[in-house]
């Protein structure tokens, strides 16, 4: 494992970051907004992700650089139950790539979509029926599906430099400037003020046990943790990367690129009398219209959805070397573990896309489709769980010692202070805290 390394620290911040910017920055976090009342979700977002969040993937990129292997070998030769979560940890990224790739799907339906033309500009009537067309025609759902799964499958097969490092330092920073244009285009906007005083204004009134749930749930999603996917690419992690930092900077610059998506949309959302409720169709429905509004709009709204794929390849190909990095470590080679990844993906993904449409829509347990199953069980209910069972083995399993020498590499990094209060969240705080959020959320 030890030459299957980021050959260089700006690879590490690209891949690592490319890892937790994706489609959740543009899709999921503009919509979970929307859906829980705005800033005052954002609040407990920003929370969840510095007590919680930031701990914990210091923690999951720590266990892979110590063993340089994926979850199976990470959590394998101690008692049964560390095995059982490995298996859970597997399970979530498996679930959640079902329904992450469908949406990786819809964007690849409406890059081509933008291509010929055939998008509606800020008629929300039409922006909305063709986003319902999109989702619930399942030729054109699986087709956009389908492409993407065979697109990150290629990269995978390319390996660790050449694939995930390489995609990954091109298409990151080309994903940055564009909604860095998006943001400011918004704050052209007729509806600017009501928009921001949507995004930054709280209102804590609309906060409850399930808000909570789904804004520590997001925080997960977003930076990629209860999934295996930090664990993964800390395998791949030279021994000299300063751990602490760099989960630093991708937070920030994962949240940074959160809150530019939502100035990028919102305005808009007031501009043209969309509902800031939408849900994720936000994505499909109002950056079509702010594009609009732009000279050379066309031009524009095609580059932003490329981007757009960009980004659902750099968080598709992470979770899916989770996948491919525990067939590696059970003795397949990379080829077949890439293939092998991709059947499994195929079969589930193919379910989760046809639950939106009249072929499954009618399954229904616990009062959601398959899609949104998949979407809760893996973001709110196992990740949450696996980072509890994560804290756990690193707290009270694990040799402090050896933790806090990966983590200061072997005491070259002068941060006793930091890695005290590191400690103390992982082995007390966390656990209690996520364990209360998940049951509260849940009843």
């Amino acid at each position: 494992m030890q030459q299957n390394v980021f050959k260089t620290r700006l690879g590490v911040l690209t891949a690592t970051l490319g890892s937790a910017v994706g489609l959740g920055n543009i899709w999921k976090f503009p919509a979970l907004i929307g859906e829980n009342g705005g800033s005052g979700f954002i609040c407990i977002y920003l929370l969840a992700s510095f007590l919680l969040a930031l701990p914990l993937m210091m923690t999951e990129i720590s266990l892979g650089r110590r063993a340089q292997a994926g979850v199976i070998k990470v959590f394998s030769g101690h008692a049964k139950v560390w095995n059982i979560v490995s298996l859970s940890i597997l399970l979530s990224a498996i679930f959640l790539l079902s329904f992450y790739s469908d949406v990786a799907g819809w964007v690849v339906t409406y890059f081509f979509q933008s291509l010929s033309g055939a998008l509606p500009d800020a008629n929300s009537t039409l922006a909305n029926e063709n986003f319902l067309r999109v989702i619930e025609t399942p030729s054109i759902a699986l087709g956009g599906q389908y492409a993407m799964l065979i697109i990150v499958s290629i990269i995978l097969f390319l390996g660790v430099n050449k694939g995930i490092e390489r995609i990954t330092k091109i298409l990151l920073p080309l994903l940055t400037v564009l909604v860095i244009i998006l943001a400011i285009q918004g704050l052209r906007l007729e509806g600017v003020k009501q928009g921001l005083m949507f995004l930054f204004y709280p209102d804590f009134s609309k906060i409850t046990g399930e808000t909570i749930l789904i804004a520590v749930g997001l925080a997960f999603f977003k930076l990629s943790l209860g999934s295996g996917t930090m664990i993964t690419y800390g395998a791949y992690f030279p021994k000299s990367q300063n751990i602490p930092l760099t989960c630093l900077r991708v937070m920030l610059a994962d949240l940074t690129i959160s809150l530019l998506a939502g100035i990028a949309i919102f305005p808009a959302v007031f501009t043209f009398n969309f509902e800031p409720t939408n849900g994720p169709s936000l994505l499909f429905v109002v950056i079509p219209a702010v594009f609009s509004s732009l000279p050379y709009g066309d031009i524009f709204i095609t580059l932003f959805f490329l981007l757009s794929i960009f980004a659902a390849i750099g968080a598709t190909v992470s979770i899916m070397e989770v996948i491919t990095l525990m067939f590696i470590d059970l003795g397949f080679s990379r080829p077949k573990a890439v293939l092998l990844t991709f059947c499994i993906l195929i079969s589930l993904g193919t379910i989760a896309t046809l639950s939106l449409t009249p072929v499954l829509s009618h399954i229904q347990i616990f009062g959601r489709d398959l899609f949104r199953l998949f979407d809760f069980v893996s973001s709110n209910i196992l990740m949450l769980t696996n980072g509890i069972c994560t804290a756990l083995y690193v707290g009270w399993y694990c040799s402090k010692q050896d933790s806090i020498n990966e983590l200061s590499n072997n005491g070259t990094l002068q941060i006793k202070t930091i890695l005290s209060i590191w400690f103390i969240l992982i082995r007390y705080i966390i656990p209690i805290l996520i364990a209360i959020i998940l049951i509260n959320g849940l009843i």
